[in-house]
């Protein structure tokens, strides 16, 4: 699962400071967050990364918390006009918003057709 097949993965809890400094580190620099980076700094591609949110065990609680933080960062951007469309961007392609409402009906419908 992590990039680099040859070394070990990291534990719960090492995985766990790496998300750490991730965010700590873009605060630091005043710089945005990102998945890519986040991805990076783990040792995974972006990939990886959604699929271990996917899992249920203590790694994919990690990165659930994690995109939590960064859709948080991603969604107080709307608030700032200098930053709204590039986080409106991301937030509908990477953290599945969408625009539209969507309505869902369901039944059975008839039709019958004369000639």
């Amino acid at each position: 699962m992590f990039i680099d097949v040859d070394k070990k993965p990291p534990t719960v809890d090492e995985m766990n400071e790496k998300v750490e400094e991730y965010f700590a580190r873009k605060d630091d620099e005043r710089r945005p967050y990102t998945f890519a980076g986040l991805a990076r700094t783990c040792g995974l591609s972006t990939d990886q990364l959604k699929t271990l949110m996917d899992t249920e065990n203590p790694y994919g609680t990690i990165m659930r918390d994690a995109k939590l933080r960064l859709e948080e960062r991603l969604e107080e951007g709307l608030y700032d006009k200098s930053s709204a469309t590039g986080a409106r961007f991301v937030l509908m392609n990477k953290c599945g918003w969408s625009e539209k409402s969507e309505t869902r009906q369901e039944g059975s419908l008839t039709v019958t057709w004369e000639e």
